[in-house]
């Protein structure tokens, strides 16, 4: 599917507990993502890398212990 245009993507509420790390690789117009209320504990270091236009990733009410300092590094690029 070409989702290339999307801005708002909401996957809230679905107890997602991991994440393909290829899922978010065409969605550079991605300015919004809410994973919260999830099941997640890990995010891969280059999960978010090509979200060029994020402004908001919420990550509330999720399992996660640390999140790693690449994927943040990866997001203010």
């Amino acid at each position: 599917a070409r989702l290339n245009k999307l801005v708002t993507l909401e996957l809230s509420s679905n107890e997602l507990s991991t994440l393909p790390p290829e899922i978010f690789t065409n969605l550079v117009n991605l300015t919004t993502l809410d994973l919260s209320r999830n099941k997640l504990s890990v995010i891969q270091p280059n999960l978010f890398l090509n979200l060029r236009n994020i402004k908001t990733i919420n990550l509330r009410e999720n399992k996660l212990k640390d999140l790693p300092i690449k994927t943040l590094i990866t997001l203010a690029n």
